[in-house]
């Protein structure tokens, strides 16, 4: 089974997380930043963090992505 990883991306509102996320995932992020990211994250599927503590998302689906390997983007504002 391939283990899975997390890629947390986190930090206070208005602090570019979205924008880091969303150039990430559009391929448009300096080679210096993607070099030092994970292979083939930018395909990894996003989680907002937020939407598990409004409880609308349960914690449980996510865990269980993890456990088939599948690895995650989890967006957080702190």
């Amino acid at each position: 089974m391939p283990s899975a990883h997390i890629l947390l991306i986190s930090g206070p509102s208005g602090g570019g997380k979205s924008a880091f996320i969303r150039q990430l995932q559009q391929g448009k992020l300096p080679p210096a930043i993607t070099e030092a990211l994970p292979q083939n994250c930018h395909y990894w599927p996003l989680i907002e963090a937020n939407d598990i503590l409004k409880g609308d998302l349960e914690f449980e689906e996510v865990s269980k992505q993890l456990r088939q390997g599948e690895s995650l983007i989890v967006h957080y504002d702190i």
